[in-house]
């Protein structure tokens, strides 16, 4: 990432000449501050017009970046998306994950969290946080939510 402009230098990065992004300034899209909320909603509102906001937020992902909004997502949208267990997922969410297809047809028996978790064996707020990331993932791809 070039350290002046905040953007991605990888040849895996979405062609940043088309993100709106790149006609404003970027810390509009890394908020800090006591304007943060209001900042991160008036940046994915941004994203939502770019042509490039699906293939931002899908590389923002796959490179795990943590800070800023990238393709709509803000930090607390991704995290539960980064592949690192440090950063928002433990064991029990992967072993939600690792058994997708049974937790997504609990889901939609409408079982309670406590049922889908005492079946897999781990607790409600893992089930909670598995059952978000699928279905960002299905947004962030297009799909339908679970």
């Amino acid at each position: 990432m070039s350290t002046i402009t905040r953007r991605a230098s990888t040849p895996a990065a979405p062609d940043w000449e088309q993100a709106l992004c790149a006609q404003i300034d970027p810390d509009l899209f890394f908020p800090a501050g006591h304007n943060q909320a209001s900042e991160t909603r008036q940046a994915k509102r941004m994203c939502q017009r770019c042509p490039i906001r699906r293939a931002c937020g899908e590389w923002a992902i796959r490179e795990g970046i943590r800070d800023g909004v990238w393709g709509g997502l803000s930090e607390d949208d991704r995290r539960p998306m980064l592949p690192d267990r440090n950063f928002g997922w433990g064991e029990g969410v992967q072993r939600c994950l690792d058994q997708q297809e049974v937790l997504e047809d609990r889901v939609a028996e409408q079982r309670s969290y406590r049922q889908i978790a005492e079946e897999l064996g781990v607790d409600r707020s893992s089930v909670r946080r598995a059952v978000r990331v699928l279905r960002r993932e299905r947004s962030l791809v297009g799909g339908a939510s679970a």
